[in-house]
């Protein structure tokens, strides 16, 4: 299933993986990776999770220049604030998961493991993503953790909007028509010996409107429309294409999106004339993939994320945050 990549922003990954080292002057103990700094509702928060935000945000404010922390204690403060918030979402995220019933699936873990293969693939070795990801603050199994939340959380807002804003997909969906069709070329000369591009002889046009006449008998008398386009169609795109066309106005040649659209769902079309031939068209209900597709861009921003915004904020409220005896030590110097 595709789906929108813009979407890791939504687990507030903030990582570009363009390779940006994080530096700096550390006199103080660093905290070990594995040390628990704090607990949210009962999770651990390591040392290793904490700064991959701690040093994300820390970037974002000095632009690598660690002078920008020199006798600025607001700053460090406010910092430490900003990634407990970030830590917390993230939490509240799980929580709702957890309340509403979804967890990752096999097509979810499936889903990430093949992003990030694709991610390993656009560089030379496994080594150069890995310390890429450790530039970033990140080992692989936090990135693939990340990605699968956002996976479970993709699908819980989509199940969510649907649910509840039926009315807005559907208002989008009238504006689509998948269909499948039957076409049975003829040539656009007067002679029947005229051929196509792959060398094959073709038909004229009274042929062809003869065959599609016959083959539209077949389906009435009870063939499947499927079987007689693996025994008569014409168009190569239906091979790949095998559950239909998915299109909307000013996508198709003028005939055939007339037809298509003018049929009632399961409806089957006379033979319709283009330039192309004659195609016998089925519409088809729009299935469930395309709508999973084509959610982000079905609902805007706003629409998609604003009551999950609303319970973010309320669940955020109620979190409890445990803080260890160490925690009192995260600073500057003593997370790298």
């Amino acid at each position: 299933m595709k789906r929108s990549r813009i979407f890791i922003a939504l687990a507030l990954v903030l990582v570009v993986l363009t390779g940006m080292m994080m530096t700096g002057c550390s006199k103080a103990e660093p905290i070990a990776h594995d040390v628990v700094v704090m607990t949210i509702n009962g999770r651990d928060i390591t040392m290793e999770e904490y700064r991959y935000y701690y040093l994300g945000l820390k970037s974002d404010y000095d632009g690598g220049d660690e002078s920008y922390w020199k006798n600025n204690e607001s700053g460090r403060k406010g910092l430490k604030t900003l990634v407990e918030t970030y830590i917390k979402q993230a939490a509240v995220y799980d929580k709702i998961l957890a309340d509403n019933g979804y967890a990752a699936n096999a097509e979810d873990r499936v889903n990430v493991e093949k992003d990030i293969q694709d991610m390993k693939d656009m560089y030379e070795s496994d080594k150069e993503f890995l310390e890429l990801l450790a530039y970033n603050n990140l080992t692989e199994k936090m990135y693939g953790d990340i990605l699968l939340r956002n996976e479970v959380l993709y699908r819980y807002l989509y199940d969510y909007n649907v649910k509840n804003k039926q009315d807005k997909m559907d208002k989008y969906l009238k504006d689509f028509v998948r269909a499948k069709h039957i076409l049975v070329q003829f040539s656009t000369t007067t002679s029947s010996s005229a051929t196509t591009s792959s060398g094959e002889q073709t038909r004229t046009k009274e042929e062809a409107k003869k065959l599609a006449d016959e083959i539209l008998k077949k389906i009435a008398d009870g063939e499947d429309f499927d079987k007689l386009i693996k025994e008569y169609g014409e168009d190569p795109g239906m091979e790949s294409n095998p559950d239909g066309y998915v299109f909307t106005y000013d996508e198709m040649v003028e005939e055939f999106e007339k037809a298509a659209f003018a049929l009632d769902i399961n409806g089957i079309s006379e033979p319709v004339e283009t330039t192309y031939g004659y195609h016998i068209i089925q519409r088809l209900e729009i299935d469930e993939e395309f709508q999973r597709e084509n959610f982000v861009t079905i609902f805007n921003d706003d629409e998609f994320f604003e009551d999950l915004e609303a319970l973010v904020e309320k669940e955020m409220e109620k979190m409890t945050i445990d803080y260890a005896d160490i925690y009192d030590k995260v600073d500057i110097e003593t997370v790298n």
